[in-house]
């Protein structure tokens, strides 16, 4: 199974011809998999088959070019890769770990059990994996991405939308979820001080 099979874009159908090329590039190779996915156009319907129902995940539309060049405004592979293996190391019966078996690239599933942890996301972007950590019983969820108030914005409303307790295979949410806007390698915001 491909990492992208959760996803599924939501908005209005494509209409230009390098939104038809690009989305069958795939296709012709399915070696050649994207590594950012959506757009401020499109959102993101994720769909996990352990989960009660899916989310749909928005994505942040930059005002500056600087803020665009941060890439805030997609949905990372890496992202998709963290939220199967925390599903995969957090729920009660084990899954299959997400590249098809034991890897022998990294830790196995259960080392991404969040269960009554506190979790910390650096560059969130969409905040899927936080979102999942929430879902599946951590007991603190800091999100954090670089502080444009369009990325903040998105992801407080993707926190707002997405970690409900209908989203839950618990019917729990984790009670503490913040947003924070975080830039690398400030260390003298509030939030840098507060997790010391």
């Amino acid at each position: 199974m491909y990492l992208t099979s959760r996803i599924a874009l939501t908005g209005p159908p494509a209409e230009s011809p390098e939104d038809f090329l690009s989305s069958a590039l795939a296709a012709l190779d399915p070696d050649d998999q994207p590594h950012i996915h959506g757009d401020s156009d499109h959102g993101l319907l994720y769909t996990s088959p352990h989960l009660p129902r899916p989310f749909t995940l928005s994505l942040a539309d930059p005002a500056t070019e600087h803020d665009r060049r941060l890439f805030s405004h997609y949905l990372w592979n890496s992202s998709l890769l963290l939220a199967e293996l925390i599903e995969a190391g957090s729920l009660p019966s084990p899954l299959p770990h997400p590249t098809s078996g034991p890897s022998p690239l990294g830790p196995p599933s259960s080392a991404f059990n969040v269960k009554g942890l506190a979790t910390l996301e650096l560059g969130a972007g969409t905040a899927l994996p936080s979102l999942l950590a929430a879902l599946l019983s951590a007991r603190r969820v800091v999100v954090t991405d670089y502080p444009a108030p369009s990325v903040l914005e998105t992801l407080r409303a993707n926190v707002t939308l997405g970690a409900v307790p209908a989203a839950s295979p618990t019917s729990t949410v984790a009670p503490g979820i913040t947003v924070e806007g975080h830039a690398w390698g400030d260390l003298t915001t509030p939030l840098a001080y507060g997790l010391r």
